[in-house]
């Protein structure tokens, strides 16, 4: 079925409501690796999170394709969303709503993980300069003149 909009922009509605079931597709993949990132950050285990990162661009790549797509229905949103039937209307607010609440929940896992790796470099960094003070600490002790380089010695020894 395709309605022509009072922009006069056609709109092919089967057509968005695939796009939108895509979306939320992509969205469900996005967000089960949000949850395995989010483990991986807590291991700690940097080559397992560089993977996951690169599946993750993948998807979000495709979702940013598909959003180039759903442009057009977007930017006349008002006459599209009047031009589906009450069931299709429904599902279409549905599919938008999950769409939306799943990226808020990945935005905000994304925060906590940004939040962990934050943390973790501090760490890491305090400990760097623990072991860098350690370090100068030893060179200093180091460059002191031994016992055998002692010029002054008593009468007796």
């Amino acid at each position: 079925m395709t309605t022509e909009t009072t922009s006069s922009v056609s709109h092919d509605i089967p057509a968005l409501m695939d796009l939108l079931r895509r979306q939320v597709a992509l969205f469900e993949q996005l967000q089960r690796l949000s949850r395995e990132q989010a483990r991986v950050v807590q291991e700690g285990t940097v080559d397992a999170l560089l993977a996951l990162l690169a599946k993750r661009q993948r998807f979000t790549d495709a979702l940013t394709q598909l959003q180039l797509q759903i442009e057009p229905y977007r930017s006349d949103w008002p006459a599209v969303r009047a031009a589906f039937a009450d069931s299709d209307g429904a599902e279409v607010d549905q599919l938008v709503d999950r769409s939306a609440a799943m990226l808020e929940q990945i935005l905000g896992q994304d925060d906590r993980d940004r939040e962990s790796l934050q943390a973790i470099h501090a760490r890491i960094g305090s400990e760097l300069g623990k072991i860098n003070h350690v370090s100068r600490a030893r060179n200093a002790y180091a460059s002191l003149p031994s016992a055998s380089d002692n010029r002054f010695t008593n009468r007796q020894g």
